[in-house]
């Protein structure tokens, strides 16, 4: 596999569109070279750019010395590099694998419950009323496929969330919204 994922990202690099992506962004790596001190400020290494650049504006007082707009742009670079490596036109392509591998079970939890989406993100934001408006930079919500303990031997969701660097652990969000069991065609 490693030798597959190596030859599709040699393969995304070589693209019509990298290289025209590499023309354009040149200006915006050319002058993130200031800010990177001596890492290699490319399109290859968007990513790792982006991270260093965010981190230290995060945690510094880097913040003064970024002109306007620098951290957008290197996310929108890092975004398109890690689309292009972690995805492919063919849905069994090796860029999906991260993707196959995810989504069979959380596919197959879903197909065994129907969900009504919008009375559950209603019902866990009445639950937990810090749940309601823009999340604080870093948090990250978990949705968990399950399978309970024996004798009642059934798949759900899990959902968890933590809120940014304030929360140490993910907690579980109480979610008992009505789900219906999947008819088969």
């Amino acid at each position: 596999m490693p030798q597959a994922f190596d030859k599709h990202i040699s393969a995304f690099h070589s693209s019509g569109d990298f290289k025209e992506k590499e023309l354009h962004s040149g200006k915006f790596f050319t002058e993130a070279k200031d800010f990177v001190f001596g890492r290699p400020a490319t399109l290859v290494n968007a990513m790792n750019t982006f991270d260093f650049m965010n981190h230290e504006l995060t945690h510094t007082s880097y913040a003064h010395r970024l002109p306007p707009t620098f951290i957008e742009q290197g996310r929108h670079w890092a975004n398109y590099h890690e689309d292009g490596v972690f995805s492919d036109k063919d849905m069994g392509g090796t860029g999906n694998i991260a993707r196959r591998t995810l989504l069979r079970s959380i596919i197959s939890s879903l197909q065994a419950r129907r969900l009504r989406w919008r009375s559950l993100a209603t019902e866990m934001i009445e639950d937990d009323e810090s749940l309601r408006g823009i999340s604080d930079y870093a948090s990250a919500i978990a949705i968990e496929p399950r399978r309970g303990s024996l004798p009642d031997n059934r798949d759900f969701l899990r959902f968890k969330f933590k809120n940014s660097t304030t929360e140490e652990e993910f907690r579980t969000l109480p979610c008992t919204c009505s789900t219906t069991r999947a008819t088969s065609r």
